[in-house]
């Protein structure tokens, strides 16, 4: 639209122009071999299948809907003060301390049983912030989340949208499943769900198609003969990964030292981040011919070793043998509901 007049270059045959490359941030390719190589010989790494206490029961007929309406709250659990990150949020519910996503999985495992259809849309478009808070109550009665009104938010979007269009998760699910490139499917027509929709990078929209592809029950099934994977799901954890590993390079000394320091960043510094992180662990995933929710939870499990607050565990990590140890980086600080 400023190159051209009018759409014309957009509607030229091929793929579309890429977008505009940060100087900054670059993927070290080097290193991406590396760390891919040391992935291939995995033998025991498996994606997570998302079954467990936090999640339903295996053959539960509310599955679908669940991990739809719970899985776009999936972003933002740390606080801020002063304009630098200022720690994750952990709180006690149902007697067990919970971190982040984990305690995420538990408020909407809880409301569920509390509520068979609070996940269907009209619930979820009807949602408001003092329900809310009563819903994501810790153990004490307080509501941890750094920023309730973000989490209300979403879940009124995909409410309204999906219920505006006519159809369930179960619905979508079903069409896509039907379709010859399921997960791409999947995440097309969320492209049009409100709560999924925002991200370009679709972070949360893969999550869920990577979840509903492991699940036992196979929501999402794999095509024959055919790669069919989803995006690269990049959230904070990934991108430190990325960063303290070394597949992604920051050149600017500003931009580093900000990330050192978990200052809280302008959305272009971020951007810069984020899309190299975006980059490099798509690289990861083909040069290691593992799946992208193999290479995912690889990435996202490392927060256990190479945690945010506490000193990386470098011996304990399967990534040490091809890591970079850049363990005073941390991850790109803004908030955001895409992650």
């Amino acid at each position: 639209m400023v190159t051209a007049i009018g759409p014309a270059t957009l509607l030229r045959p091929g793929r579309g122009p890429d977008p505009s490359v940060d100087g900054r941030v670059r993927v070290d390719h080097a290193a991406v071999d590396r760390l891919a190589a040391l992935i291939a010989t995995l033998d025991d790494l498996r994606p997570f299948d998302f079954t467990g206490d936090l999640f339903p029961t295996v053959g539960d007929d509310g599955a679908v809907a669940w991990f739809a309406a719970a899985t776009l709250q999936q972003f933002g659990f740390w606080y801020e003060r002063d304009g630098v990150w200022a720690g994750s949020m952990v709180a006690p519910i149902d007697g067990i301390d919970r971190k982040g996503s984990d305690y995420l999985w538990a408020v909407y495992r809880r409301w569920a049983s509390r509520e068979p259809d609070a996940m269907q849309p009209t619930r979820q478009a009807d949602l408001t912030t003092g329900e809310w808070h009563q819903l994501a109550a810790d153990d004490s009665g307080v509501d941890p989340f750094p920023r309730p009104d973000l989490a209300v938010d979403p879940a009124q979007a995909y409410g309204r949208a999906i219920g505006e269009i006519g159809v369930t998760a179960d619905d979508m699910v079903d069409a896509a499943s039907a379709a010859p490139r399921p997960m791409h499917a999947l995440l097309t027509l969320l492209d049009h769900v409100g709560g999924y929709r925002e991200d370009p990078l679709r972070k949360k929209a893969a999550l869920l198609g990577v979840v509903l592809r492991q699940r036992p029950e196979r929501f999402l099934p794999r095509p024959a003969g055919i790669l069919d994977d989803a995006p690269p799901i990049v959230d904070y954890h990934v991108q430190r990964s990325c960063l303290r590993t070394g597949i992604v390079i920051i050149d600017d000394a500003d931009l580093r030292a900000a990330i050192a320091a978990r200052r809280v960043l302008p959305a272009a510094d971020e951007a810069a981040v984020r899309r190299a992180a975006f980059e490099a662990v798509a690289a990861l995933s083909e040069r290691s011919g593992r799946d992208m929710g193999t290479v995912d939870w690889f990435l996202f499990a490392m927060r256990h070793r190479c945690p945010e607050a506490t000193v990386p565990l470098c011996a304990e990590c399967p990534a040490d043998p091809a890591c970079a140890h850049r363990v005073e980086l941390f991850q790109p600080v803004l908030r955001t509901t895409a992650y």
